[in-house]
This record gives structure tokens, C-alpha cells and sequence, in this order.
């Protein structure tokens, strides 16, 4: 009983701090009109290259409906653009414009106050733990 009662706590606070995290990131993006989801993309991209719907899908863990929707919003604002794979002229590789970088630039100042803030009061050491913890939480599907 104490078990599952302390398991329903943990995940309990993972959902929620995982939901205040977002809802930070999300108000933080609000001037430059991206969502999280999107910055997220971007900052994939801007760190892999060009990369197709699927990659981003699963890299991201989102289903390819949302993904696509997301690159479709995001072209919209000229934010990325389409080229297609050399190896086969039919898949395609979205890439960052320089709409997309400044985006991702302005949206990477604007976040990071809301990242730092979860690390006051905790030295590096110590979030050793708690990294290596929440890697293993994202590690685990199904």
C-alpha cells in the first residue's frame, strides 16, 4: 500500500512539474509568437541539420500529425523551408532559414531565466542525481 501510494506521489510530481515547466517556457515564448513545441523543433534542427518529419517525430516523441502540423505552422512564419533528400528526390528535409535562427535565438534568451531558475539553490553536484534520473524517466516508453 505505502508502495503505490508513493509511486501515485512521484508521478504525480513529475506531471506537475513537468506541466509548470512547460507553462514558464510557454509564457517566456509568448513574444515571439512560438510555442514549445516549436522552439523545440527548431533547436533540433538548428543542432542536427536538416531533418525530416519523421526523424523529428520520433526524436521528439510526438505523433507525425502533430509534427506536421507544427513544420506546417512553422513554415507559415518562414521560419523553416523544405529541401528535398538527394538520395531519393522525394523525402523532406526541413532546415532552419534565417527567420528560423533568429527565432531560435530570441526564443533561447527568453527561456533561459525560466532553465536557470530551476537550478538555484542547487549546486552541479547535486543535480547529478536528479539528471541522470530524469534521462532514465525519458528513457522509458510504453
Amino acid at each position: 500500500m505505502q508502495r503505490e501510494t508513493d509511486d501515485r506521489l512521484l508521478d504525480d510530481l513529475l506531471r506537475r512539474a513537468a506541466a509548470a515547466q512547460r507553462l514558464r517556457l510557454e509564457r517566456a515564448l509568448v513574444p515571439i509568437g512560438l510555442t514549445v513545441t516549436q522552439f523545440v523543433l527548431l533547436r533540433e534542427i538548428a543542432s542536427e541539420g536538416a531533418m525530416s518529419g519523421a526523424e523529428l517525430a520520433r526524436v521528439e516523441s510526438l505523433t507525425p500529425q502533430t509534427t506536421s502540423v507544427v513544420l506546417r505552422n512553422l513554415s507559415a512564419k518562414d521560419a523553416i523551408c523544405v529541401r528535398f533528400a538527394e538520395s531519393d528526390g522525394r523525402t523532406r528535409r526541413f532546415e532552419l532559414t534565417h527567420i528560423g535562427r533568429s527565432l531560435l535565438l530570441d526564443g533561447a534568451e527568453l527561456t533561459r531565466a525560466r532553465i536557470a531558475a530551476l537550478r538555484l539553490g542547487a549546486p552541479d553536484a547535486s543535480l547529478l542525481p536528479v539528471r541522470k534520473f530524469l534521462e532514465s524517466v525519458s528513457a522509458i516508453v510504453g
